[in-house]
This record gives C-alpha cells, sequence and structure tokens, in this order.
C-alpha cells in the first residue's frame, strides 16, 4: 500500500494517463500531473512512483526505447492498477454507496472518506457523475460552529487539554476554561462538545465558541468517562445532578401512535391496555421539558408532580402570549 494519501493520489493520476495505450516520457508525465491534477513533484518522486507501480503491475509498467525516446506505457492495454471486475449490480449497489457517503461532507474525517471514495471511483471506473440523491440525512443547521469540528475531533482522539473560549448562554458572557474533550455529539440539529473541565462534565454548543488552542495545562483526577453509560438515562446532552425518575405521561389517541412508533426515549414503555400512557425512565432536563412541550395539549405529565409543575406553568405562559 502507499505510505500516504499524496501518494496515492499521484498513483491514481499516472494509471490514468497509461490507459488506452498511451505511452509517456518522463517529462511529459510531470507536465501532465501538473495539468491535470494540479501535482507538481521533483523528478525523483515520480522516479519512485514508477518504481512502485513496475513492482506491484508485476512488470506491466515498462520503461521501452521506441525510435530515440524512451516512453512509459503499460503493456497490456486492458490493465489499471486501480481496477477490478464487479458485477452489474455490485456496481450500481457501490455507485449507491457513494453518493450516501458523500452526504457526509461536513464530517471532521471527511477528506480521508472523499480520498476513498476517489479511489472506488477511479479502481472500479464508475461513473462519478451527479447522481440522482435517495438518502439525505439531517444535518446541524446551528450558525457557525463547523469550523472546531476538524480541531476538536483531532483532540478527542489524541486526549489533550484545550482552552476554549465560548459565550455562556448560562452566565451570559463569554467564559474561558481548560477541557479535556471527551466526545464530539450531535444532537438537534447541532454539534455539542463534551469534555471535563476538572471539576465536572461539561457541554458546550459549538456554535458558541470563539476560539479553541492547545493547551500545556494538566487536568489531574479524572474520572472514567463512557459515553453509552453517561447518556443512558438522559435526554440530549445535558446531566443534572438529579436522580433518575419514573416518568408517566398520558398521550391523546392522535399522538400515540406517533409515539409507539417514535419514543421519546429508549426507555419508554406502555402502561396501560389502550396505549395511551407511556412511563419513562431517566433525569428530567432542559430537553426533556422542550420534547414534551412540543407536543401542546396532546401530552400531560401525569408524575412526577415536579414536572408536571414546570410543564403546566411553561404551557399556561405560553397560553398567555395569545390572549387579547
Amino acid at each position: 500500500m502507499p505510505a500516504t494519501k499524496e501518494q496515492l493520489r499521484r498513483l491514481m493520476e499516472l494509471d490514468k494517463l497509461f490507459q488506452n495505450e498511451q505511452r509517456w516520457k518522463a517529462t511529459e508525465l510531470l507536465n501532465k500531473l501538473i495539468d491535470e491534477a494540479d501535482v507538481r513533484i521533483s523528478a525523483r518522486t515520480l522516479k519512485d512512483d514508477l518504481a512502485y507501480l513496475v513492482t506491484e503491475s508485476e512488470g506491466v509498467l515498462v520503461n521501452k526505447k521506441v525510435g530515440r525516446e524512451w516512453f512509459w506505457f503499460y503493456t497490456d492495454a486492458t490493465y489499471s492498477h486501480f481496477r477490478k471486475s464487479l458485477l452489474p449490480a455490485e456496481f450500481t449497489d457501490l455507485q449507491k454507496m457513494i453518493t450516501t457517503f458523500k452526504e457526509w461532507g461536513d464530517l471532521p474525517f471527511w477528506q480521508e472518506i472523499e480520498l476513498m471514495l476517489g479511489q472506488f471511483e477511479t479502481r472500479l471506473s464508475l461513473d462519478n457523475r451527479p447522481n440522482r440523491k435517495l438518502i439525505e440525512f439531517q444535518k446541524p443547521i446551528s450558525i457557525g460552529g463547523s469550523q472546531w469540528l476538524k480541531s476538536l475531533y483531532d483532540s478527542v482522539d489524541r486526549q489533550i487539554v484545550v482552552t476554549v473560549s465560548f459565550q455562556s448562554l448560562r452566565v451570559g458572557k463569554v467564559v474561558t476554561i481548560d477541557l479535556l474533550p471527551y466526545l464530539l455529539k450531535e444532537y438537534n440539529n447541532r454539534w455539542w462538545l463534551i469534555g471535563w473541565s476538572g471539576k465536572s462534565v461539561m457541554n458546550i454548543s459549538l456554535e458558541t465558541i470563539y476560539s479553541v488552542d492547545e493547551s500545556d495545562t494538566v487536568i489531574d483526577s479524572l474520572p472514567s468517562f463512557e459515553s453509552d453509560n453517561y447518556f443512558n438515562d438522559i435526554l440530549g446532552v445535558t446531566r443534572n445532578q438529579a436522580p433518575v425518575e419514573t416518568i408517566r405521561l398520558r398521550v391523546s389517541p392522535e399522538s400515540a401512535n406517533y409515539l409507539r412508533t417514535k419514543p421519546i426515549h429508549h426507555s419508554q414503555q406502555p402502561a396501560n391496555d389502550d396505549g395511551t400512557e407511556f412511563t419513562l425512565r431517566l433525569i428530567p432536563n432542559y430537553e426533556l421539558h422542550q420534547a414534551i412541550l412540543q407536543f401542546g395539549p396532546q401530552i400531560e405529565v401525569l408524575e412526577p408532580e415536579s414536572l408536571r409543575k414546570i410543564i403546566g406553568d411553561k404551557l399556561n405562559q405560553a397560553a398567555l402570549l395569545y390572549k387579547n
């Protein structure tokens, strides 16, 4: 395998140049790489790349004198280092897979995925023209924040402490803290950074971040963090110190089928025979409040009383906005 992504890209371009019985002098290959792929390399690097292809092709790529000039070319007109045979159905399925992967263009490791897809398209001679979209993922639509994905993704991977400055929505001002990043999590069309501040686990919405820098700070006494356990009994990203509670909801018949097929939380269970009552086991938080409120009068909180009061007060406040 090629040692680097850059070398692989060069090999793919060279392989394309040797298709259709084309013959090239070394100087012509250097110019072609510049003109057609914007790849600028030295004659020595080209020599190394060609030597690699000679070995990998088991001698199909040769350098022979034709007349007075030396040319590089494939002796087998059907050969391609980056091509293999697939059944027609496999071609179709792979093209769909590539189109689907391209929906993930904002992910922090997108450059690596894009390179891999380019390899597939070149190796397998796939038609890389735009295809009719068959699937679309819901993507974060919050304003800003995506520019931090790559650097924070690397910090999570390397487990290094970073200094983060962000607009705290809770205190209403810019806050700067040292944080050990644990996880990047997408929830409700937003990216969130989950990390340890030295005192507690925090969540920071990426669009509130002003700067991210590596820190020399050493954070001791790191608690273990397992994302599945941390998020198991909460909805969203906010975990407070409250205990897990049994939450009982009464749902209108119109919304009952919807909640049966799309539960609010994985702990949701039916609580009566006609399917209009459900229970959940989790820690009440802001995200749960919002999930219940979106149903308006279609959901009534029966238990616990504290949550029933919070939701009732918010609905009453909303109703006052519409009174003359």
